[in-house]
């Protein structure tokens, strides 16, 4: 196997270990993954030259360390009252009841340590994959086929579970919370059908992509059997299956708006009108065929249910949007350090009955809590900088890579928007992933770089 097999195999049980070891949340599960990412980049083959873009996102990922870093470093009391009084507070109160630390703007820094240790294995995730598909044209496609085999296999998993089909108590999640619905091996089942949305992105491009190897006039319904594409249609059907078994609100929502931002970018990219009459049967097939048998089959209805009953007001999710808020006032610009939210809530509510939950279920509020607007602000740089790669790639005239920067912007667009009710990027099993496939976009350079050679 040459170094660059080696790479790619260590990343990828880098990515798709972490969520089969219930959710990632076992600290052995989410050390292993940060070891095996920086072994695949101490194996990975050096890169071609890092265009201005690679250069720019790896100088925000080195700024999202020192951020982190500089909240983890002891500073002199003079210096963190100017700089964080309300964290000075914290630590004069805990040096009452005899926990001798030296005060830094980080409240909790053994943790703030674990978030900089995971971000470090991120880092390695992302920068092994750019580098591999960089060099290997046919990196990107394995990575998607990786992804969505994974999620196939836990949506898979899931459903048979649910239906009492098969048991395997090793992988069985404890204390899980949503015993009554698909989960597969997440405890709860936003996060399970989160990585489910990352698998359908991978899994659409990978259907889309597919290469046109029909020779003459012969019947169109027999090329499209004769090509991957009716194996790739049924792992999407059981991905969407699974997904609404979890009967999780908001990831249905988001698998919905994400298909739909896929389908218009794709659709806007299609340059044939064969192509795009194909993609339109497919979206509507979607659409029409799977929604009426899901619905029938798999109670669709009932989570349509759960979301008109949704009381966004009456939902304990308001009570921790307004702690998270109150935090933030206080403990704005700089942040209270990442993993502080748990000791911060009761804090700010000290009427909340019951252990105090460890995150606000918004990741943006706790985001900004925690790494401080700067913090918040680097990660929403990076982020843009990948969406605006993926909009550069629409223009490709290479199938896959317009198909990877469509799933992209479906990725993208279902994060940000699952993460105002949940606490998703805290989610080890999620966050591998979706940092993986952020690193497969950045490896595919622009199309006035890349290859005018067209795949389809």
């Amino acid at each position: 196997m040459t170094h660059a097999g080696l790479s790619w195999v260590l990343v990828v049980v880098a990515i798709l270990g972490p969520g089969f070891i219930r959710g990632g949340y076992p600290q052995f599960s989410e050390a292993a993954s940060c070891l095996l990412a920086a072994a695949a980049l101490l194996v990975a083959p050096r890169g071609m030259r890092s265009h201005p873009l690679i250069a720019a996102c790896m100088t925000l990922w080195v700024l999202w360390l020192l951020w982190l870093g500089l909240q983890l470093a002891p500073l002199p009391t003079d210096v963190l009252s100017q700089l964080a009084p309300e964290s000075l507070k914290a630590w004069n109160h805990l040096a009452e009841i005899d926990v001798v630390q030296q005060a830094r703007i980080s409240v909790f820094p053994e943790a703030g340590l674990r978030f900089f240790i995971v971000s470090l294995g991120l880092l390695c995730i992302w920068k092994t994959l750019q580098q591999l598909v960089s060099v290997d044209p046919y990196a990107a496609r394995r990575t998607l086929l990786a992804i969505a085999i994974g999620g196939f296999v836990q949506a898979l998993f899931g459903t048979l579970t649910h239906f009492n089909v098969w048991h395997f108590p090793v992988l069985e999640p404890s204390g899980r919370a949503h015993h009554a619905v698909a989960h597969g091996t997440f405890a709860n089942r936003n996060h399970f059908a989160a990585v489910l949305v990352i698998a359908s992105a991978a899994t659409l491009a990978l259907m889309l992509s597919v290469r046109d190897t029909s020779r003459g006039r012969g019947s169109f319904i027999m090329d499209q059997l004769n090509k991957p594409t009716l194996i790739y249609r049924v792992m999407l059907f059981v991905l969407l299956v699974a997904v609404v078994l979890s009967q999780s609100r908001m990831g249905n929502v988001t698998l919905g708006v994400g298909m739909a931002v896929f389908a218009l970018f794709w659709l806007i990219s299609t340059r044939t009108m064969r192509s795009f009459v194909i993609t339109a049967a497919i979206f509507t097939s979607i659409a029409v065929v799977d929604i009426l048998l899901i619905s029938e089959r798999f109670g669709l209805d009932r989570v349509v249910q759960r979301i008109e009953a949704t009381d966004i007001d009456g939902d304990s999710r308001s009570v921790l949007r307004q702690i998270a808020m109150d935090a933030i006032n206080a403990y704005t610009p700089l942040g209270s350090g990442l993993g502080t939210f748990a000791r911060l809530e009761t804090q700010f509510d000290p009427t909340i009955a019951g252990a105090p939950l460890v995150y606000a279920h918004n990741d943006h509020l706790q985001l900004i809590l925690e790494a401080g607007w700067v913090g918040y602000g680097i990660l929403a740089l990076l982020l843009l900088l990948h969406m605006g790669h993926a909009a550069r790639l629409l223009g490709s005239r290479r199938a896959l890579h317009r198909a990877l920067a469509a799933g992209a912007m479906m990725v993208c667009t279902a994060a940000l928007l699952h993460a105002t009710v949940e606490f998703i990027f805290y989610t080890p099993g999620w966050r591998v992933l979706f940092v993986a496939f952020l690193g497969t976009l950045i490896g595919v350079r622009p199309p006035a770089m890349a290859s005018t050679t067209r795949e389809s």
